[in-house]
C-alpha cells in the first residue's frame, strides 16, 4: 500500500521538477531577451551621441557662419569709412584748389593787359589799378586733375558704401537665424563701436560650438571608432529614423522579457512552499526512490523465502 503512494508522489515531484525545468528555459530566455534589449539601448545612446554631434555641427555651422558674415561687415565698414576720409580730403583739397584757382584769375588777366587794349572783363582800355598776380594760384590743368582725383575717390567710396550694404544684409539673415537682430548699416557706419559688442559674443560663440563638436566627435571616436567618419552618421534624418528603429526593438524586447519574467514568476508561485528551493525537491525525490526501493527489496526477499 505504501509503494503506489510512494509512486503517485514521485509522480508530483516529477511534474514540479518539470515546472523547474520551464523556469530555467525561461531564465535563458530572459538572458538573451535582456542582452538583446542592452544591445539595442548601447545602440540608442551611440545614436543619441551621432544625433547630438550632428545637431553640435549645425550650430557650428550658424554660429561660424555669423562670425564670419560680422567679421567681413567689420572689414567692410573700415573700408567704407577709410574711403570716405580719402573722398573727404580729396573733395576739400579740389575746392580749395578751386577757389584759389577763381581768385588768381583777376591776376592772371591783369598780367596779360595793355594800355589801349580793352580789357575783357570791363572793355576799358585803361587799366590804372591792374589786380596783382597771387603766388601759388594752380593751373586749370591742376584744378581739372584734382577733381578728377575727388570724382574717383567719391565712386571708390560709393562702392564700398554698396560693399557694406550687401554684408550687412546677409550678416542680418546670418543673426536672424540665431533671433538675434543687426542695427542699420547707416547706424553701424555712423558708430562702429556698435559692431564690436555684437561680435565679442558672436565670435565666443562660435568658439563654444566649435569646442563642443571637438569634444563629441572626440567621445565617439572612443566609443564607436568604426562609424564616427561614415558620412551616413552626419545625416539627421537617417540618425532620427535609425534611432527610431532601434528604440522600437529595444521596447520589442522589453516587452518579450516583462512577459517571460512574468510567466516565470507565476510557474514558480504554482510550486509548493516546501520545494521552492530545488535542492529539497531533489532531496525529496531521493528519499521516495530509496523509500521505494527498500521495499521493492524487502518485497523481493519476502517471495525468496516463501518459495524456499
Amino acid at each position: 500500500r505504501e509503494v503506489p503512494a510512494w509512486n503517485e508522489e514521485l509522480s508530483r515531484l516529477a511534474q514540479i521538477q518539470d515546472i523547474f525545468l520551464r523556469i530555467r528555459s525561461l531564465e535563458a530566455q530572459q538572458k538573451e531577451l535582456s542582452e538583446e534589449r542592452n544591445k539595442f539601448r548601447r545602440q540608442s545612446e551611440i545614436l543619441e551621441l551621432f544625433e547630438e554631434r550632428a545637431r553640435l555641427a549645425e550650430k557650428r555651422d550658424r554660429t561660424a557662419a555669423v562670425a564670419e558674415a560680422l567679421e567681413t561687415l567689420g572689414k567692410e565698414i573700415r573700408n567704407a569709412l577709410r574711403t570716405e576720409r580719402f573722398y573727404q580730403e580729396r573733395r576739400t583739397a579740389f575746392l580749395d584748389a578751386y577757389g584759389r584757382f577763381l581768385d588768381g584769375q583777376a591776376g592772371i588777366l591783369a598780367r596779360n593787359l595793355q594800355d589801349g587794349q580793352p580789357c575783357p572783363v570791363c572793355g576799358s582800355t585803361v587799366h590804372p589799378h591792374r589786380a596783382a598776380l597771387i603766388q601759388g594760384t594752380p593751373t586749370q590743368e591742376q584744378v581739372r586733375n584734382m577733381q578728377t582725383a575727388a570724382d574717383e575717390a567719391a565712386k571708390q567710396h560709393s562702392a564700398a558704401a554698396a560693399a557694406v550694404q550687401k554684408c550687412w544684409q546677409k550678416a542680418s539673415l546670418c543673426l536672424e537665424t540665431e533671433g538675434q537682430t543687426l542695427p542699420s548699416a547707416e547706424e553701424l557706419l555712423a558708430a562702429p563701436d556698435m559692431l564690436q559688442q555684437i561680435q565679442t559674443p558672436a565670435f565666443s560663440a562660435a568658439n563654444e560650438a566649435a569646442a563642443a563638436l571637438n569634444e563629441a566627435s572626440t567621445l565617439l571616436r572612443k566609443k564607436a571608432p568604426k562609424a564616427v567618419d561614415d558620412t551616413k552618421y552626419q545625416n539627421r534624418e537617417f540618425l532620427s529614423q535609425r534611432l527610431q528603429e532601434v528604440r522600437q526593438k529595444a521596447s520589442e524586447a522589453e516587452g518579450k522579457l516583462a512577459a517571460a519574467e512574468q510567466n516565470a514568476a507565476g510557474l514558480y508561485e504554482g510550486i509548493p512552499p516546501e520545494y521552492r528551493e530545488f535542492t529539497r525537491l531533489a532531496d525529496r525525490q531521493a528519499a521516495v526512490r530509496k523509500k521505494i526501493a527498500a521495499a521493492e527489496e524487502s518485497l523481493a526477499a519476502a517471495n525468496r523465502t516463501l518459495r524456499q
